[in-house]
């Protein structure tokens, strides 16, 4: 939501007025971080420039851990424990994201009925901005105050363990190190996995695995398209890692 063309083409204009380090700015590029990093809840938030950190005010950039897997699991809450706190957060302890249906009730507050009739359901969907609007004066993060998830008990490994991949080139690790079943109706495609993998000694046809990565000045604009005039004036060439053995 704070993300506007009139912000961050100033910040382009102005960049020399923020620190290459920190990302926070100065001068009149004070109290916001370069390029807005998300999230940046509001026009008036200066961005966030590190994740789940509760030592910082929410309106400055702090956050807890985001409450996206439920209020419980195994009977266990899944809410932050009372003593941890975001600073200048009114609302102590963990608490839920913040929906319309439960706004009043988390913040302590009274919502009038013409709020209510604006308001979207959650504020993913408030085109309003009155969810946001209460949250920040309340020093409160949106999207919940939680506990981080370290077993992921979604994903068919809650905890990550080593599956060779599909066309391994140690097929002497497959069955030891076997990857995931074959999916039906994976978005409307049946997946090959398992019977892919076990079909035969793919290392025989397919010696070495390349593998992709993201380099920092690429990341998300640069990776596939090449759109970026800039990102391409950074680095013009595709290139390759390799061991000077194997190469």
């Amino acid at each position: 939501g704070g993300w506007t063309a009139k912000r961050l083409r100033e910040h382009q204009e102005n960049w020399h007025l923020f620190d290459p380090i920190t990302l926070r700015g100065y001068g009149k590029m004070k109290n916001q971080y370069y390029g807005l990093p998300w999230p940046c809840w509001d026009t008036k938030h200066p961005g966030s420039p590190i994740l789940y950190n509760p030592d910082t005010p929410v309106n400055e950039g702090g956050m807890g851990f985001r409450n996206r897997f439920g209020l419980e699991h195994d009977g266990e809450s899944q809410l932050a424990n009372d003593n941890v706190n975001v600073k200048k957060s009114l609302v102590k302890g963990g608490y839920p994201e913040i929906t319309k249906a439960n706004i009043e009730e988390v913040l302590g507050i009274t919502l009038t009925e013409e709020e209510k009739r604006k308001m979207g359901a959650n504020w993913k969907v408030d085109l309003s901005g009155i969810i946001q609007e209460k949250c920040r004066e309340k020093g409160v993060c949106v999207y919940g105050n939680a506990k981080a998830r370290a077993i992921v008990w979604t994903f068919p490994d809650p905890v990550p363990k080593h599956r060779e991949p599909i066309h391994s080139p140690r097929f002497d690790l497959v069955k030891k190190y076997p990857t995931y079943a074959d999916q039906k109706n994976n978005f409307r495609v049946d997946v090959r996995f398992e019977s892919e993998q076990m079909e035969k000694d793919w290392s025989k046809e397919f010696p070495t695995m390349i593998v992709t990565m993201r380099v920092v000045n690429l990341s998300g604009a640069g990776m596939l398209e090449r759109t970026s005039k800039y990102l391409s004036h950074i680095t013009p060439e595709m290139f390759a890692h390799i061991n000077p053995e194997l190469a």
